[in-house]
């Protein structure tokens, strides 16, 4: 089976993070797609973010809009601040049979030298790129892969481009305009709408 793996706070989960989901597995003829909200972000420590018990109601919502999607509770309740790297390693342990296709923005591959244990990352997972620039991502896409390569030649790291434009959305913009009182509706699924208004998320 080909498990594709989505992180992400999702604080909230949206349209762009379920269209970059779908286009990897489409072009990549991934079973399904693992929604997996982090804990405890590490790289968020400066920011408020909401109750991993909430991001997970959203993230349950949103996988429910489609059999490819599956929400995992693997980081969600992990005090303390999960890597990639170790959240592939248990994948590995759950999934033995499986490959794994670890889905990331362009801006994050970027930054990849940069993380926690790298080198397990690109051995561990098929790194599948989207960018919110198409443009951005076809001129830069194959410098930044050799560059990895070179640096990480002993792992023989398998890094793809999906062929598809990131969709120009972020939480932060959506949480700025649910505060704002503004229609969200295209960018947010109705549950998803719905468990952020009860639980007065965003206001």
């Amino acid at each position: 089976m080909k498990i594709g793996i989505l992180g992400g706070t999702f604080d909230p989960i949206h349209a762009g993070h379920l269209h970059i989901a779908r286009a990897a597995a489409d072009e990549y003829s991934l079973d399904k797609v693992l929604l997996m909200p982090a804990g405890d972000p590490y790289f968020k420590a400066d920011k408020k973010v909401s109750p991993p018990q909430i991001r997970l109601l959203m993230t349950k919502a949103a996988a429910a809009s489609d059999p490819l999607y599956e929400s995992s509770e693997l980081e969600i309740f992990d005090k303390s601040g999960t890597h990639t790297a170790d959240t592939l390693l248990k994948l590995h342990e759950l999934y033995p049979e499986d490959q794994l296709y670890f889905i990331m923005g362009l801006d994050s591959l970027e930054q990849l030298g940069l993380w926690y244990r790298p080198d397990v990352i690109l051995q561990s997972a098929v790194i599948l790129c989207a960018s919110r620039d198409a443009e951005h991502a076809a001129q830069s896409f194959n410098a930044l892969r050799d560059e990895l390569f070179i640096k990480f030649k002993t792992n023989d790291p398998d890094i793809r481009l999906i062929h598809t434009s990131e969709m120009d959305i972020s939480s932060t913009q959506i949480r700025q305009s649910i505060c704002k009182g503004e229609d969200v509706s295209d960018v947010l699924l109705p549950e998803v709408q719905r468990i952020a208004a009860d639980n007065r998320l965003y206001t």
